[in-house]
């Protein structure tokens, strides 16, 4: 397969995530004026979508009956919710699509025959659940508060990894669901506690049968997977915009990912 076009549609109207006059907007606020511009790693310190990307190779089309054929790397301008299947309506099929969940709905909602989605929800898995919560955003701080301390076990500094294993093994011995998070007072760089983090649950791993890893963040998840040589996937449910469950191929361990920006809902935080 060779794509002839790119295009990349990063918005998700149901979580308010739009672009209007070529600037990136959540809830009707510049992305750079909101929460993301406090990223430990990857702060926003842009709005304008052409400058996040890149002018020199992106272009913003804000026409789908009107697509260029001299550009490769296309963004669609999406200013409401409805503009989505009129862009899917119009896209070429011999192109490669990237974008949010709510854009590749789209694209579904079109391309199968009877225009409607399939229900690719399945009964919840069941079984031990080990949260893995890498944010120190207020409201998680808030969330984690709540928890009886015999459901929480913090990460204090690199170094402590095998201490930490331990710490979580006595408390999935004792618990169904056990959270995984950033004390509040450490200082530490985002990377270091990723990273260690990540090494303390591949401890974990080889001494404790882990069933099912609820990550938020995508770098987290992705510091996770790699510690525990985990590179392929399967999605089997939905559990809500963005949040998906997957099975990992020949073991026994499934992985739900959770973007760091999105809500937790009272199905997935079940404490």
């Amino acid at each position: 397969f060779c794509a002839q076009q790119v295009f990349f549609c990063p918005v998700n109207p149901k979580m308010g995530r739009l672009i209007r006059n070529g600037v990136y907007v959540v809830q009707g606020v510049p992305i750079a004026e909101t929460d993301f511009k406090h990223d430990p790693e990857f702060p926003v310190r842009e709005s304008d979508i052409l400058q996040i990307m890149g002018p020199e190779n992106w272009a913003l089309q804000t026409e789908p009956k009107l697509i260029p054929d001299n550009r490769f790397f296309l963004i669609p301008a999406v200013a409401e919710g409805e503009t989505l299947d009129r862009w899917a309506d119009c896209l070429p099929k011999n192109a490669l699509f990237a974008g949010a969940a709510a854009f590749f709905e789209a694209l579904l909602r079109k391309r199968l025959e009877h225009g409607e989605l399939l229900d690719s929800r399945i009964d919840a898995v069941q079984g031990q659940q080990l949260y893995i919560c890498g944010s120190k955003h207020e409201s998680s701080l808030r969330r984690l508060r709540e928890l009886a301390p015999e459901e929480t076990v913090y990460w204090q500094k690199a170094g402590g990894e095998w201490h930490v294993a331990q710490e979580l093994e006595q408390a999935l011995r004792k618990k169904e669901r056990v959270v995984f998070a950033v004390a509040t007072d450490t200082d530490s760089e985002a990377r270091v506690i990723r990273k260690s983090m990540a090494t303390s649950i591949a401890m974990l791993n080889e001494q404790y049968a882990l069933q099912e890893l609820v990550i938020e963040g995508g770098a987290t998840a992705r510091a996770v997977l790699k510690a525990l040589q985990i590179d392929a996937l399967r999605p089997i449910q939905e559990k809500g915009a963005g949040v998906i469950t997957c099975a990992v191929p020949d073991t026994e361990i499934y992985v739900t990912l959770k973007p760091g920006s999105y809500p937790w809902t009272k199905e997935l935080w079940a404490f």
